[in-house]
This record gives structure tokens, C-alpha cells and sequence, in this order.
């Protein structure tokens, strides 16, 4: 099975070496008067999932992005041996 239910998260069964944060801290986003100076980045599952919300000047709108991190051949091998051609 690869998925377990722990704590009423699903997990995983990922290598020990991979360190996933499920909780992690959110963090306090200040309140803003004017919609185009934010600029905010925050994680959503360390290490491999990041929010960015910004000011996109050019379509005038807020923008929320899910950023993650580039994989190098290598990685993306490991990552489809693991999880298969879903991700």
C-alpha cells in the first residue's frame, strides 16, 4: 500500500532520508491597505511545495502560485520509480 494513515494525515511511505514537514508553521501575513504591495511566500510542504502570492501588474490581480522545486534527471527518475507517472 503506499499510502498510511497517520494522525488523520495521509503519509507516504517515503525513503527515511526524506524529511517531510506536514505542518508546517504558517506564517503571519500582515495586513494590507493597498492589494498591489503583496509579496508573500510561505511553505506548504517542506521541502518540496511553496505558496507565492504577489501583485501581477500586468493582468491587475493577485496571483497565487504553488512553487516547487526543479528536479534534475536523476530526481525525476527517483521520483517516478517512487510514485509512478501520476506526479
Amino acid at each position: 500500500m503506499m499510502w498510511q494513515k497517520k494522525d488523520n494525515v495521509m503519509m507516504d511511505n517515503l525513503p527515511e532520508s526524506v524529511k517531510i514537514d506536514i505542518f508546517p508553521k504558517l506564517p503571519e501575513v500582515p495586513k494590507f491597505t493597498d492589494k498591489k504591495t503583496v509579496d508573500i511566500r510561505y511553505c506548504l510542504l517542506s521541502p518540496f511545495a511553496y505558496a507565492h502570492i504577489f501583485w501581477n501588474p500586468k493582468i491587475s490581480e493577485l496571483i497565487y502560485e504553488v512553487e516547487e522545486p526543479h528536479l534534475d534527471e536523476n530526481e525525476k527518475d527517483i521520483t517516478i520509480i517512487t510514485f509512478g507517472n501520476f506526479v
